[in-house]
């Protein structure tokens, strides 16, 4: 009777946000009543998928519900510079809490936990669907988002997937329009947003979070060279039967 009156609480899964992009479905919860670790993270992660017929499906575990809004977010102002950023990250950069990140996809299910003992990445199934191969070039998505609905109604009114990704070596605009094809089918969606930032940081990218939980914190680099980095942005260019498909724009521009 003592013992059951001491008895530590059971984990608590609450829902916080959901929805889907074209076939692509998206979860989030928060864990209360108990630590996120690797093991909790792969256990519930796994019972927040709801099969059916979503081709990508991706579930976000947060221990703490104002962390997650703040990964979620991103920076809260769509005007970003250089100064305005390192403010963030200078509040940010000691305080990410422990979160896990599932996605499940045809070729394979990938696994990304921050916990207390530091960052994991556990392919679980298959390959991992983050990792993506353009010709020779060897590039990874960090995070995805979902995109507002074009507010001009020749687009249609279909949901855009924003994607921010790395890469090992600088991209080709015929690379990038393949990444981003690549991206529509094995996400399933038609109306893509492809960021690709050799550095990983996004510094200007409004809804990308602060600092990338996922990976180890560096140390960032300074305004000139990151400015003078290695950056790509590819998109729709009109509504999605127009013959101009997607196109690529690069920085610095030479």
């Amino acid at each position: 009777m003592i013992a059951a009156m001491f008895a530590a609480p059971e984990p608590t899964l609450i829902p916080l946000q959901s929805g889907s992009c074209g076939e692509t479905r998206y979860e989030s919860g928060l864990l209360v009543n108990q630590d996120l670790t690797l093991y909790l993270a792969e256990s519930f992660t796994r019972r927040m998928l709801k099969g059916g017929r979503a081709r990508v499906e991706m579930v976000w575990l947060a221990a703490d519900r104002d962390d997650f809004n703040e990964e979620w977010t991103g920076k809260l102002s769509s005007e970003v510079d250089y100064a305005y950023w390192y403010s963030l990250y200078r509040r940010t950069r000691g305080q990410l809490k422990p979160m896990a990140q599932l996605t499940k996809a045809e070729m394979g299910t990938v696994l990304r936990v921050r916990d207390s003992r530091g960052v994991h990445r556990q392919v679980l199934e298959g390959s991992d669907p983050l990792d993506f191969r353009v010709n020779d070039q060897e590039v990874r998505i960090l995070e995805v988002r979902p995109g507002k609905p074009p507010v001009d109604a020749r687009w249609g009114q279909s949901c855009k997937l924003i994607i921010y990704a790395t890469s090992k070596a600088n991209l080709s605009e015929e690379q990038g329009i393949e990444l981003s094809r690549q991206v529509q089918v094995r996400f399933g969606v038609e109306r893509v947003e492809v960021n690709v930032d050799r550095n990983g940081w996004f510094m200007y990218s409004s809804s990308f979070p602060v600092v990338y939980r996922f990976g180890p914190v560096s140390v960032p680099p300074n305004k000139s060279d990151y400015d003078n980095s290695f950056k790509m942005h590819c998109g729709n260019t009109g509504p999605l039967d127009s013959p101009q498909g997607i196109s690529c724009i690069t920085w610095p521009m030479e």
